[in-house]
């Protein structure tokens, strides 16, 4: 079996983030909301008419600076003086790091995000990756918050922001534990169509990590397949 790929390796971009333009004309200038890093610290410039055209016309600004766009002083006419109608919007694409994407800056440089191949196609996962992101899944989706199946999730994200007492942690445990247990009865459903890599053996050696954050709770468990696989997972909240 396989599914759409939603943990993937995150590219830091940054896309049609819309500009604040200030300054008079023809002296405009707009201050991005991240700092550039990257493709030669380019940042590509539309505005409204070629936002969702399939080819845009983009333009290659260069900066001198990580966030400052000073216009109107090379090939990038922009104009949004009140007498000029409809109104011009503009819009910035270009990549930022790890510190300052708002993709992954509580991360570790992944991203939840569907991707797609150079192709064009939908990155897949299956076997133990798939999983292993089946689980994942599970656990950050709210328990009773889909329509078609009451039983799917867990109680973890309503433990975001208690205090960390032991009645949470053994909370947090115990849902984790439920939710494992709902995966491992629904695949006996079809369990003759599962790889061994794919189907749920165990999970064990369940911790509690350290945090400098009293309401932050870290935890980490190994998950085991039936083909002998194992890998350790952590989940923050």
């Amino acid at each position: 079996m396989w599914d759409l790929k939603l943990n993937n390796a995150c590219n830091h971009r940054i896309i049609n983030e819309p500009l604040e333009i200030k300054g008079s004309y023809p002296n405009y200038y707009a201050v991005l909301k991240r700092p550039v890093y990257g493709d030669n610290l380019k940042v590509k410039i539309l505005d409204q008419n070629n936002l969702f055209v399939v080819n845009p016309t983009l333009i290659d600004y260069n900066l001198t600076d990580r966030k400052v766009l000073n216009f109107n002083i090379s090939e990038i006419d922009v104009d949004v003086r009140e007498e000029i109608y409809p109104k011009n919007t503009y819009y910035a694409t270009y990549y930022t790091n790890h510190d300052n994407c708002p993709k992954c800056i509580y991360g570790t440089n992944t991203t939840n995000d569907i991707s797609i191949n150079v192709i064009g196609r939908p990155i897949l996962t299956s076997d133990f990756a798939l999983m292993v992101q089946k689980i994942k899944k599970i656990l950050i989706t709210e328990l009773r918050s889909n329509l078609f199946d009451a039983d799917y999730g867990s109680e973890l994200p309503t433990l975001i922001g208690k205090p960390k007492t032991v009645l949470t942690l053994l909370k947090a445990q115990s849902t984790i534990q439920d939710a494992i247990t709902y995966i491992k009865m629904q695949q006996t459903k079809n369990y003759d169509l599962l790889s061994d890599s794919e189907k749920l053996l165990k999970i064990d050696n369940f911790q509690v990590m350290p945090t400098n954050d009293p309401k932050l709770l870290k935890f980490s468990f190994e998950i085991y397949n039936l083909n002998g696989e194992n890998v350790n997972v952590g989940v923050s909240i």
